[in-house]
């Protein structure tokens, strides 16, 4: 068996953490009875920002880590990879503007990170549904991840649980060992 993939051991544990403070940030905001305008909500998003950065990295890595695939296989791999970077890059985006317009999002950048959102999950839920295939992780790894992502998109003050279930659901890849390629 080969190494532990660089680009999926750190982004896997350091995401969902800091989708974790994020979310626990956002509690500590909504305590006054209003989101917005504070310390709590500019860390909160400049944690999301930090968490967006490693899961575009996990989306790469994951892809590397993807047992060899050739014919359309080959092309849902590149498919989930486009879809995630393009999700990681739009979420990226909407944080930005939130952070330099010292607003949460409305109209269109609330779209972008609706539709980001929905590309980064199937993104990474494809790359890891391709790793259960190949035997190299357990069913229950992805579902947890995907279970976190459709939590926190059904209400945002639910993202320390949302958060919980993702590293739950990424956390095997830490110890992700491969076959190395034979030649």
């Amino acid at each position: 068996l080969g190494p532990r993939h660089p680009l999926v051991v750190g982004p896997a544990l350091v995401a969902p953490l800091l989708l974790l403070v994020a979310g626990v940030l956002r509690i500590v905001d909504g305590l006054d009875g209003q989101y917005g305008g504070g310390s709590p909500w500019e860390l909160g998003h400049t944690a999301l920002l930090f968490a967006y950065l490693p899961l575009g990295v996990l989306v790469v890595g994951l892809a590397r880590s993807v047992p060899p695939i050739t014919g359309a296989g080959r092309g849902v791999t590149e498919a989930a990879v486009a879809a995630g970077l393009l999700g990681a890059a739009g979420s990226l985006w909407v944080v930005v503007y939130d952070l330099a317009t010292g607003a949460a999002a409305v109209g269109a950048p609330d779209q972008v990170l609706g539709v980001a959102s929905s590309l980064l999950v199937a993104g990474v839920a494809t790359l890891l549904m391709l790793l259960v295939e190949h035997g190299v992780l357990r069913w229950w790894s992805p579902a947890a991840a995907v279970s976190g992502a459709l939590l926190v998109s059904w209400n945002l003050d639910l993202m320390p649980i949302a958060a919980s279930l993702v590293l739950l659901g990424l956390a095997p890849l830490t110890s992700l060992r491969l076959p190395l390629p034979k030649g």
